[in-house]
């Protein structure tokens, strides 16, 4: 029994030794079906990879040195400042337009004109731009027409060119003129509420000016274009107190002229503002002039009335008193003056009806003025 039992496990063993197994290469369907859907998934993620790698790359920018960026900040602050980039393009002139419109596009190219040439001289005595201010050149022409009875009809034309130059000097400035601007302003009769043509001298101010706390200080040498050279000088010290519902203006001012000597004007004109509508100047000023031996004094009222934004009314009452041959009442006005700004800072106009009553006989001299003021 046990030698079969030991025959029997021994064909077994020869049995197995000879049957061949599976090999291992060999996989189950579900396995390939697997093996199948990974490749198809490679497949698709090489697809779009070898598109990219097709494509043009981008070059990734790389960083800009401290060089660099000053270099670029710099061309970046001349483009800002060069007026040219930020002019538009002027606009072609339509056949159709009235002459109105073709007067305020000449006065626009005009004036871009002056501030361009002011600019020009203005850079050039410096040598470079020291400052980003606008260059606020501005030309003014007035043409006044004056009828008074027993006088006639007088036509006047003056201009006033104010040259500005910001980067020269903050605090002194250059004008051209047709007329004497310092002796303009020395008394209401002369400047605001002038009832007579301004005497043609020509002639170039130059305007120091430097504030001392709250006074205002200007010295004003000017040149006369006469045979010979004349020269004029004139100092100012004026303030403007401000007191919320009025203000008080006090002015001195000493002059030497060729014509009339050396003179002092004074003045002390009050403000009252009631309303935004209404105000009141109380006007309170004199000059006195060394060659006359004249002291010439103006007193009156002026009541203002804004209209609009662009006009107003000005009722006045004026009195004129001088000491020769001692000091007395010279003469007394009446006015009424309409002020209209049509274009602003181009062009405006006044009509001032006025009645003068003078010392020799007191008798009622009515009298016209109109002015037509273009700005440039």
């Amino acid at each position: 029994m046990c030698l079969l039992f030991v025959a029997m496990s021994w064909c077994f063993d020869e049995v197995m030794a000879q049957t061949p197994t599976p090999s291992p290469t060999v996989k189950p369907k579900a396995t390939a079906r697997a093996t199948d859907k990974r490749r198809l998934k490679r497949l698709e993620k090489a697809i779009p990879k070898a598109a990219e790698e097709r494509a043009p790359v981008k070059a990734v920018p790389k960083a800009m040195t401290k060089k660099e960026v000053r270099e670029a900040i710099k061309k970046a602050e001349a483009e800002k400042d060069d007026p040219k980039a930020k002019e538009p393009l002027p606009p072609v002139p339509s056949p159709d337009e009235g002459w109105m419109t073709r007067m305020l596009r000449m006065n626009v190219q005009w004036s871009e004109k002056f501030d361009a040439w002011a600019e020009g001289i203005d850079v050039y005595l410096v040598g470079r731009k020291v400052t980003k201010r606008k260059n606020e050149t501005q030309i003014r022409i007035e043409n006044s027409s004056f009828l008074k009875e027993y006088e006639g009809y007088h036509n006047t034309t003056t201009f006033n060119a104010d040259v500005r130059l910001p980067n020269v000097e903050d605090y002194w400035n250059l004008k051209f003129t047709s007329y004497d601007e310092q002796s303009d302003r020395r008394g209401v009769k002369r400047g605001t509420y002038r009832q007579d043509p301004r005497p043609q001298n020509y002639g170039a101010t130059i305007g120091l000016t430097q504030a001392i706390g709250p006074v205002r200080t200007n010295f004003q040498p000017r040149v006369e274009l006469k045979n010979p050279l004349r020269i004029s000088h004139s100092l100012s010290f004026e303030t403007v107190a401000d007191f919320k519902t009025w203000q008080a203006n006090p002015k001195l001012e000493f002059f030497a002229n060729p014509e009339s000597g050396t003179g002092i004007y004074s003045q002390l004109n009050f403000n009252f503002i009631f309303t935004p509508v209404y105000s009141v100047l109380w006007v309170n000023d004199g000059v006195y002039v060394e060659s006359d031996n004249m002291f010439t004094t103006n007193n009156g009222l002026s009541l203002l009335q804004i209209v609009d934004d662009s006009s107003s009314f000005s009722y006045s009452f004026f009195i004129n008193s001088n000491n020769r041959p001692n000091y007395h009442l010279n003469s007394y006005s009446l006015s009424i003056a309409w002020s209209q700004i049509l274009y602003r800072n181009i062009l405006d106009y006044q009509i001032i009806p006025h009645v003068d009553f003078i010392s020799s006989h007191f008798k009622a001299l009515p009298g016209l003025i109109v002015s037509l003021n273009l700005t440039f």
